[in-house]
């Protein structure tokens, strides 16, 4: 008998929700306290850069 082999999205999806998991817990301990402000500046100093 031939058996099922599990589909690659099913994989792909358990490693979403487990690595989603991860960060919100890191997240929620306060882990990643300044990674959000980090990641704002980043973004405003690169929209400043192609707006002019």
């Amino acid at each position: 008998m031939d058996q099922a082999s599990t589909p690659k999205r099913v994989i792909y999806a358990c490693i979403l929700v487990v690595i989603a998991t991860v960060f919100s817990l890191m997240i929620y301990s306060g882990m990643l306290d300044g990674v959000g402000e980090a990641l704002f500046d980043l973004a405003k100093e690169i929209a400043k850069f192609f707006l002019g």
